[in-house]
């Protein structure tokens, strides 16, 4: 999360209206504070790992990068695709596929 903004509209007097001229009396704490988000991973990971302090995503799919926005060598598909659905039992994110020149080599 960058540039995080929080407002603070009004004090917790319980009151709904306060006073203009006592503004100056009244302050506010934070006690506790989550912010929650998740990795850009176009639908090619669960999770995501900090490298270097950077997040990157843990790809599956048998997709690469650091938004699995790629496929493996020898491997072709659409993973840049994030949100459609290939036609087979049980639907999965545009996943990679063994590319036919890949096929047969070890």
């Amino acid at each position: 999360v960058t540039d995080l903004r929080i407002r603070l509209l009004r004090p917790a007097t319980g009151e709904l209206y306060v006073d203009p001229q006592h503004l100056t009396r009244y302050f506010y704490a934070i006690s506790d504070i989550k912010v929650v988000g998740r990795c850009k991973c176009n639908l090619h990971a669960t999770g995501c790992k900090i490298e270097n302090k950077k997040l990157l995503c843990e790809c599956e799919h048998n997709t690469t990068g650091p938004d699995c926005g790629k496929c493996k060598k020898n491997y072709q598909g659409r993973p840049w695709s994030p949100g459609s659905y290939l036609p087979i039992p049980k639907g999965t994110a545009n996943i990679c596929m063994p590319s036919i020149s890949s096929i047969g080599k070890c």
